[in-house]
């Protein structure tokens, strides 16, 4: 959709509200000043925008007659997306993810940014080993997250991807607070499932969308459909499972993705399919919400 036709638009629903009866979609602000909220979808780079057009409205009388003026502004914004990579267990897996669905994000063409909560650094020491430039990573105390994905949503990043430490603090709590989505890893072990309520709680409590993905898995068996059906009932499942490869110590000891390291790989399709499935979730949580405020 054209600027001039959201123009045109607007001008169409600004004309209505000088009639008693106000149009759908207007607020009054203030006597003088009327702003149009309206959502639209615009696909320049692959990239989703959001519309604001804002009228300043005034008028004067002429003979008698109310005369209305008004000046059109309009704004438009990337909706940028944050992810939380979140579990309560070490050892599930989930930097290993968080790092590899970030390189899937920039092979998809998005400016992608992974922010390290965890003290230990282990997204950090992957980083450090790269060669190549993006994704981009910073690493951030609990009292800078806000302020980080701030700046990373005024620097024209598109997805936000936050490592979490692996254990129940406060740090974890702020970067769920912040997140769009939320993944939570977790290996079909006893242990690991036990320690999902309090993460699920605390996902909950804050209102926010997760799903959890089975890693560190075997390729099938009774013991991943038991996992499968035992997380079901906290929450959203994702049906590809991460399975235990070599191939994603290896990729990360070298700084890099499994589809960088071996695009042809096992692994490497694992992470395809877990990148598309988590775009298509997503473009769901946006088109929800627009429908919800339109």
């Amino acid at each position: 959709m054209s600027s001039l036709t959201d123009r045109q638009h607007a001008r169409a629903m600004f004309e209505k509200t000088i009639s008693p009866t106000f149009a759908p979609g207007i607020r009054v602000h203030a006597a003088n000043r009327i702003r149009v909220y309206g959502l639209v979808r615009m696909y320049r780079r692959r990239r989703r925008y959001r519309t604001i057009l804002t009228y300043r409205c005034a008028f004067h009388v002429d003979n008698g007659i109310r005369v209305w003026q008004g000046q059109l502004a309009t704004e438009y914004a990337y909706t940028m997306k944050t992810i939380t990579f979140v579990t309560q267990k070490g050892g599930s897996g989930k930097t290993t993810l968080a790092t590899n669905c970030a390189v899937a994000a920039e092979r998809s063409r998005l400016k992608t940014l992974i922010i390290d909560l965890d003290p230990q650094g282990t997204a950090e020491a992957w980083y450090q080993g790269r060669e190549a430039e993006m994704p981009k990573l910073v690493r951030v105390s609990g009292a800078e997250l806000t302020k980080a994905v701030q700046h990373a949503k005024q620097n024209g990043v598109d997805l936000v991807i936050i490592d979490t430490p692996g254990r129940d603090e406060p740090l974890t709590a702020a970067a769920i607070r912040v997140a769009d989505f939320c993944i939570v890893p977790c290996r079909p072990t006893p242990a690991d499932m036990k320690a999902t309520p309090p993460t699920v709680a605390t996902i909950t409590r804050l209102g926010k969308h997760a799903a959890f993905v089975l890693t560190q898995t075997q390729p099938r068996g009774g013991r991943l459909r038991e996992a499968e059906a035992g997380l079901s009932m906290l929450g959203m499942v994702c049906p590809i499972p991460i399975v235990s490869r070599t191939a994603y110590q290896d990729a990360h000891g070298v700084g890099l993705g499994v589809q960088e390291f071996d695009a042809e790989g096992k692994a490497a399709e694992e992470i395809n399919l877990l990148w598309r499935w988590i775009q298509r979730k997503m473009e769901k949580l946006i088109h929800d919400q627009e429908t919800h405020v339109a």
